[in-house]
């Protein structure tokens, strides 16, 4: 018994067949959600980019809508390409409805968002998660955005540009604010980041330009309208105006125009010019940012459509209206006028970033553009 014994302490128990070790796939450490509906003709390249990332522990998962320019086909051979690519079928229309969608089911404990026709820098993912864990009090970090353009493919404008899909959060942040608000079809992040903000959300900035957002110079492709941005920014600022009075907001998560309109027309006189206002001085910005990008002549008409739309829907008449939109109009110029002036100024005190006229596949193969700390 005791040679037994000792025997067995000194010759290892063989192993069975089945106890050989398996490949396992190790869980994904962030989650990369995109919601593609069409735009065939750039989803590829916004899925590569995500797959060439220096950090391989992802998962992305496309929430995809239907489509007649061959989107699908793309997707499907990027999913057979590379397992870590979840395809599912969105269960109701809409980017927001998408988002949500996707938010509920993600489990990583970081995430991040890659729009249908951007581009991200191959040390994105790995730059943002070392960010987040060098600072546990951060709930999100933020790295610089370059735009360009869609068909020179080359930077447009000041390079670091504000931004929030972009972002990379802990998952618990974005579960927390329950869902990204359906009324909010043009400016979901909007509404994301103002209520992040109120909670007194903390963040990390990252000094590298890490994403590419892409500007189209054709309206029906530029996806930053898919309402109306004038009234949506109305329901942003009654929203804000609520809070700042009661502890609770009086817009529901699944308010709509109806409801928004009801609300507005209870205010007082005095509250109801606040907020227009308001809306007014983004819709001025807006242009103002338009002439900047040289997508005055797309943009512009939707704007005053906008506008027009949201004042008709509060009552004013058409004619009183239109003389808004043109107040609006020569208010813009004024605006952008000065401006422009204020740019001259700046650059000659302090000149600002201007990353070099090449081609953005070719950032793609360098080290990620610093950019140097504001004064």
């Amino acid at each position: 018994m005791e040679y037994a014994s000792a025997l067995s302490r000194q010759v290892p128990p063989m192993k069975s067949k089945s106890s050989k070790p398996r490949n396992r796939r190790i869980a994904p450490e962030l989650t990369v959600i995109m919601a593609a509906k069409g735009r065939a003709r750039y989803v590829g390249e916004a899925i590569e980019s995500i797959r060439q990332q220096s950090f391989r522990n992802w998962q992305l998962l496309v929430i995809y809508g239907p489509s007649d320019d061959g989107a699908l086909e793309v997707l499907r051979t990027h999913a057979r390409a590379d397992t870590r690519i979840r395809l599912e079928a969105e269960r109701r229309p809409g980017l927001v409805h998408a988002l949500n969608q996707a938010i509920a089911q993600t489990a990583t404990d970081f995430m991040t968002f890659q729009e249908s026709d951007d581009v991200s820098h191959p040390e994105r993912l790995a730059a943002c998660l070392a960010a987040l864990r060098a600072h546990p009090e951060a709930a999100f970090a933020v790295p610089h955005l370059c735009l360009f353009d869609s068909e020179s493919n080359l930077p447009v404008g000041t390079p670091p540009g504000d931004g929030f899909f972009m972002n990379c959060f802990r998952t618990q942040t974005l579960k927390r604010l329950e869902k990204i608000r359906p009324f909010f079809v043009s400016m979901p992040e909007w509404d994301l980041s103002a209520r992040l903000e109120e909670k007194g959300t903390n963040f990390t900035t990252i000094p590298q330009v890490l994403y590419f957002k892409r500007l189209h110079r054709d309206a029906r492709e530029h996806m930053g309208h898919r309402g109306n941005r004038s009234l949506e920014w109305l329901a942003l600022c009654f929203s804000r105006w609520c809070r700042a009075r009661k502890p609770t907001d009086e817009l529901a998560s699944d308010f709509t125009r109806r409801d928004l309109l009801r609300a507005l027309r209870g205010l007082p006189k005095s509250a109801q010019r606040q907020l227009r206002r308001a809306m007014f001085r983004h819709d001025k910005k807006c242009l103002c940012i338009a002439r900047e990008q040289n997508l005055f002549a797309a943009l512009a008409p939707r704007i005053y459509a906008d506008m027009r739309a949201a004042l008709e829907d509060l009552g004013w008449s058409k004619r009183r209206s239109a003389r808004a939109v043109w107040q609006l109009r020569l208010a813009a110029f004024a605006s952008w006028q000065v401006r422009r002036a204020r740019m001259m100024l700046r650059r000659r005190k302090r000149p600002s970033l201007v990353l070099p006229q090449q081609p953005i596949a070719a950032y793609m193969t360098q080290a990620p553009w610093q950019v140097a700390p504001s004064k």
